[in-house]
């Protein structure tokens, strides 16, 4: 392949924006370029500048050009790091060997951690920060400067940066280098380690030092936290101790001080490579004025006397670098204690927001919105948050005392400080963020914060952080939503009236006054703070140690009940719920202890009537709430084994089948427990709720026949249809069913009484309050005038010779609740012919069509504006059934895959055989979806399951919010729902017209 075989449109696919020139320059002759590789351009941020830099790169070092053009991963790695680092690419061209260091030969030593995504642990991190954070990189560092060490600078800072070349070619060939950022920052960190301890070993014979005198290097801000830039400002304090018998104080403080200055001067001073990072002094005691190195009394001295609260947040981050052990452990040992107790200094929660403030206020205002890391919804407002959270809670709870930001991210949701939304929106954000940062430092090794302003560089800044495609040219709309939800999250965390008035208690206190709570309600959203108050008091009440506990979680509560849409009849129903199982131990224990329970019961109290009640009825809901897996049971067989036993178990049957209702009303709250927590999912909860009611519908049919004499000598069978059928029951779906008998040698008469009592038995026992079944027979043979159980010989003979088009149409959904009983095969052979059958023409398809039609002019009500109405309005839940029924009847005689009982199984069969394309199948699911959840979203917000408001868009604003926050809408984005139900539904009803009225046979 030649370069003149490439056309201009190969090009730009690579990414070159002057496709032209790159097709001339790849045809320069002196470079001779592997077109097989040509791909690997696609990966560069910047494939014109990668190849530019590697034109002239070819010219000058022509041997090291023809020795690694012909491996193919070194060649890989080298265009990336052209492509993201002019300045290391620089460095290369003048000095070829560094293109060793792109095989990364010591980092290889250690084999580079595997960065996965995760959400905040539940566990905090148990070990020390530094305990887990270097597997042995700064070790590594160190032997190279050791093997390579020389005694000018521009030897030390060549080691330095052929390892940072190793660093950022392992970064910028991660697949993810978003989960790796954690990795990246701790290796330039044990790579500022590494230099800070060799730079003192080579600098110790440049001056004169007593004997006996010995420095320790303590790293603060990102150096201390493990999480450095590839050009940051490495923060750090000096140590200094000497034999006082052999040396008077002057003269080791100053010799200390020559010390400190040599080791600047090799790593910042001249010389013929550019300086690794300014040493930056600032944070010591009395700043630019104070002395460049102290005792250990001296820093005691100043820290127990006269240092400022921002001095103890800076401290938060502190850690010895290099140098003396001794001395670098005993400065941890003094000043931890004095940062874990500095949020009970007075006005310490106002002083840090101030500072906050403060840096803002400084930022030039053409850059206060471009500043990624001081600007509003930049970088530091998530490090500002956490540390604040950590250095009040971590007063008492030594769990969130870790430096690294995202490690005590981590550990503040784990502990309950921060909800795990807000976490994981900030971890995401934080992590985007730095790699923003990282790559924007990497192209010139600037400490560049300002993101730019031309659609150039923003589209280098994407490729750099490995976005491409659509995404590429929305990635500034990206970064600019990332910042506004940092914002928000900041604006919630920060300025939390609590945290002033957590900082400012005794340990263990969590009560507020009356009138700071009333003006923190009313800030966090609360409706009525005075109601608010009254329900706090009584939850609070007493000196039990329930009462103690609750005062601990309940602040963390009313924030996530105020996260909620309704907070006030959130912190009522909690009061209710705590008044009905709060005696019991477990109850208080398991919103103290658990990082999850305590936040997601606050959600569903705030915003769902339905799951307050089933929790106040089967409280071991609220244990569950803690475990995923326990909101979702997938091991149905076993349940209901466990569910017939406790029947059995029961004095008489009327206790029996209150329990067994008792039960299935416990199984439909932690349904809605699941779509509340963890994202609603009608296809989920519905095969939920159908197991739930197949379960409870065998049981009861057992109990039934007992209670009817020789109600087991006649063979019944249920056959369930409709949503049942489908498997996709709804909260406050009827139990739609044929039971279905067999003479079995008796007389037809005499079978046929005995399957009547039994039928009215078992709809008696069903639909008897609390927690009832309805039990609905009219889809049976002949509906209303047929018997309440039809024999299987009538139903053979009134399908075969009566049925109407729409039971053709209700047997598609047919289900027998024991399919491998013979009586349930014997059913099946003789309904699938008819539901299957291969004569369903013109004459057929005009009788659903007017049907159809038919049902949307009766059923639908007038007062409801068409559009509104979820299920029978256009677009709508019938629709979209009708639609696939139709494809099943025309179709199903020739494609056995679309022989189910479910409506998402069918469609995904008509979108495999061809029958709607892939958009259509999309669309049809998204609007069945939709539909479904907006209906399950009704009953779960207001606790009703029947009447016509279910199946509508929520009218009044207060059920909106509930509703939209239920599917998982944002705050103040609820108004969406209606919007984008009406959106989906457009596109169905567009469809439905193609298919069902506009498709033939």
């Amino acid at each position: 392949m030649e370069a003149c075989d490439l056309s201009l449109s190969d090009l730009s696919s690579l990414g070159f924006s002057r496709p032209q020139t790159a097709k001339q320059q790849l045809g320069d002759p002196g470079l001779d370029f592997p077109l097989a590789q040509i791909q690997i351009f696609s990966h560069c941020a910047d494939p014109d500048a990668a190849l530019v830099s590697l034109l002239n790169f070819s010219a000058q070092n022509p041997g090291p050009w023809q020795a690694i053009k012909t491996k193919t991963e070194e060649l890989a790695a080298f265009l990336r790091l052209l492509g993201a680092s002019e300045a290391l690419g620089q460095m290369i061209q003048s000095d070829p060997s560094l293109l060793a260091h792109l095989a990364v030969p010591n980092l290889h030593q250690v084999h580079p951690p595997t960065a996965q995504v995760e959400e905040p642990a539940a566990n905090p991190i148990e070990l020390p920060e530094t305990e887990v954070q270097d597997p042995g990189y700064r070790q590594i560092f160190i032997d190279f400067f050791s093997a390579n060490r020389g005694s000018d600078p521009d030897t030390f800072r060549r080691c330095y940066y052929a390892l940072l070349i190793e660093i950022a070619t392992l970064d910028l060939n991660s697949p993810d280098p978003r989960a790796y950022l954690p990795t990246v920052c701790r290796q330039v960190s044990a790579l500022a380690d590494a230099a800070l301890e060799m730079a003192m070993e080579q600098t110790r014979t440049q001056v004169e030092l007593p004997e006996g005198l010995e420095l320790a290097i303590i790293a603060l801000g990102k150096c201390g936290a493990q999480e450095l830039n590839y050009l940051s400002d490495v923060d750090v304090m000096f140590v200094v101790d000497w034999d006082r018998e052999k040396t008077v104080e002057n003269e080791a403080l100053a010799a200390a001080s020559n010390w400190v200055s040599a080791i600047s001067t090799l790593i910042a001073g001249p010389g013929k490579l550019r300086p690794l990072w300014p040493l930056d002094l600032g944070l010591r005691p009395e700043g630019a004025n104070g002395a460049l190195v102290r005792t250990l009394d001296s820093y005691r001295s100043y820290y127990l006397r006269w240092a400022q609260s921002w001095e103890f947040q800076a401290l938060l981050k502190a850690r010895p670098a290099a140098g003396n052990p001794r001395l670098g452990q005993g400065f941890m040992e003094l000043t931890q204690e004095l940062v874990w107790t500095a949020s009970a200094r007075a006005d310490f929660v106002d002083n840090a927001r101030a500072m906050r403030q403060r840096v803002e206020a400084n930022l030039r205002f053409d850059e206060r919105d471009r500043h990624l890391k001081l600007g509003p919804g930049g970088l530091r407002d998530v490090e500002f948050s956490v540390q604040l959270l950590q250095l009040v809670h971590g007063r008492v709870d030594q769990k969130v005392r870790v430096p690294a930001t995202l490690s005590a991210l981590s550990a503040l949701s784990a502990q309950g400080y921060i909800g795990r939304q807000a976490a994981q929106t900030m971890d995401q954000a934080y992590r985007e963020l730095r790699l923003v940062e990282h790559r924007l430092q990497l192209h010139k090794l600037k400490r560049s914060h300002v993101l730019p302003k031309d659609a150039k560089s923003w589209r280098r800044l994407a490729r750099a952080c490995q976005v491409e495609g659509a995404e590429e040219s929305s990635f500034e709309q990206h970064i600019a939503k990332l910042r506004s939800e940092v914002r928000a999250c900041h604006q919630s965390l920060f300025y939390r009236p609590l945290l002033g008035n957590l900082a400012g208690l005794d340990d263990g206190a969590l009560a507020l006054s009356p009138e700071a709570a009333t003006d923190w309600l009313a800030a966090l959203g609360y409706r009525d703070p005075a109601g608010a108050q009254r329900q706090i008091a009584a939850l609070t009440r007493g000196v039990t140690r329930r009462a103690n506990i609750q005062r601990q979680i309940l602040p963390v509560m009313l924030g996530w009940l105020a996260n909620g849409p309704n907070p006030d009849q959130g912190l009522l129903r909690l009061r209710v719920l705590a008044e009905e199982v709060g005696s019991t131990g477990w109850f208080v224990r398991s919103l103290r202890d658990s990082p999850y329970t305590a936040k997601r019961l606050s959600q569903v109290l705030s915003s769902s009537e339905y799951a307050t009640t089933a929790m106040i009825n089967a409280p071991i809901l609220v244990e569950q709430l803690d475990n995923d897996q326990a909101l979702q049971i997938t091991n149905w067989p076993k349940l209901e084994s466990e569910v017939r036993s406790l029947v059995e178990r029961q004095e008489d049957h009327a206790q029996g089948v209150a329990r067994l209702r008792a039960w299935r009303a416990r199984e439909l709250g932690r349904a809605a427990l699941a779509d509340i927590c963890l994202g609603m999912d009608c296809a989920r909860s519905g095969q939920e709720i159908s197991a739930a009611n197949d379960a409870t519908l065998r049981v009861t049919l057992d109990l039934a026949r007992e209670n009817i004499p020789r109600g087991f000598e006649v063979p019944i069978e249920i056959i369930t249809m409709g949503r049942l059928g489908g498997q996709e029951c709804g909260y406050a779906s009827d139990a739609d069913i044929i039971l279905l008998h067999e003479d079995a040698g008796l007389p037809a008469e005499e079978a046929a009484q005995i399957a009547q009592q039994v039928a009215v038995e078992l709809r008696n026992l069903l639909q008897a309050d609390p927690s009832r079944l309805m039990v609905d027979y009219d889809l049976r043979p002949e509906g209303k005038q047929g018997p309440l159980s039809p024999s299987l010989k009538g139903v053979r003979e009134y399908y075969h010779k009566w049925a109407s088009t729409w039971e053709r149409q209700a047997l598609l959904r047919a289900r027998p609740l024991n399919p491998d009983s013979q009586l349930a095969q014997d059913f099946l052979a003789a309904v699938d012919p008819i539901r299957y059958g291969s004569d369903f023409g013109p004459k057929e398809l005009r009788e659903v069509r007017l049907l159809k039609a038919r049902m949307e002019r009766e059923r639908l009500p007038r007062s409801v504006p068409p559009h509104r109405h979820v299920k029978l309005g256009p677009g709508g839940l019938s629709d979209i059934e009708w639609t696939v029924q139709l494809l099943q009847l025309q179709n199903a005689h020739a494609l056995s895959e679309l022989r189910t009982t479910s409506t998402l199984g069918a469609l995904k069969a008509a979108r495999n055989t061809g029958l709607v394309s892939t958009e259509q199948a999309r669309d049809l699911e998204l609007a069945w979806r939709f539909a479904s959840a907006v209906r399950a979203g009704n009953t779960l917000a207001t606790g009703r399951i029947n009447g016509q408001a279910l199946d509508q868009l929520p009218k009044d604003a207060a059920t909106e919010r509930s509703v939209a926050r239920i599917l998982g809408y944002a705050a103040g984005q609820e108004h969406q729902l209606e919007e984008d139900y009406l959106r989906s539904a457009r596109h169905a009803r567009q469809i439905y017209e193609e298919i069902f009225v506009g498709g033939g046979h």
